[in-house]
């Protein structure tokens, strides 16, 4: 059996990195370690019925102050979101890159569509004297 030097590493002392998950199995991931913005989007949406309505100033003012804590979670959450998924974008890139320098080696250019104006003012001398 021939080794490579990716199974060099994988094969030696600390290369015992965990396989691929699926998407069920980082969905559960996601779930369980982000169970506080979970609870916290169950706390507000529990708190906006309890919400009075906005028929004065300190009730607009209680609106207020639910709408910044609306905007607090989502944020939040926008943050989490944004550096669970950066390493993952990453991965794709790099699968995009590496099959991209073998596509770069089949890519045929395209002709060009527009001819430079000399060439069309001949061609056009061409065919106007042809008549």
């Amino acid at each position: 059996m021939v080794t490579t030097m990716d199974d060099a590493a994988r094969l030696s002392i600390g290369g015992n990195n965990p396989p691929v998950q699926t998407p069920q199995e980082l969905q559960v991931e996601l779930a369980a370690s982000n169970a506080d913005l979970t609870k916290r989007r169950d706390e507000l949406l529990g708190a906006e019925a309890r919400l009075p309505p906005f028929t004065d100033q300190p009730s607009a003012g209680q609106g207020a102050d639910f709408l910044k804590l609306i905007g607090a979670a989502i944020k939040t959450s926008e943050a989490r979101r944004m550096s669970t998924r950066e390493p993952l974008v990453a991965l794709v890139r790099a699968v995009d890159g590496w099959f991209g320098r073998i596509a770069g080696l089949t890519k045929i250019p395209a002709p060009p569509t527009v001819f430079p104006r000399e060439t069309r003012s001949s061609a056009a001398s061409v065919a106007y004297r042809s008549v």
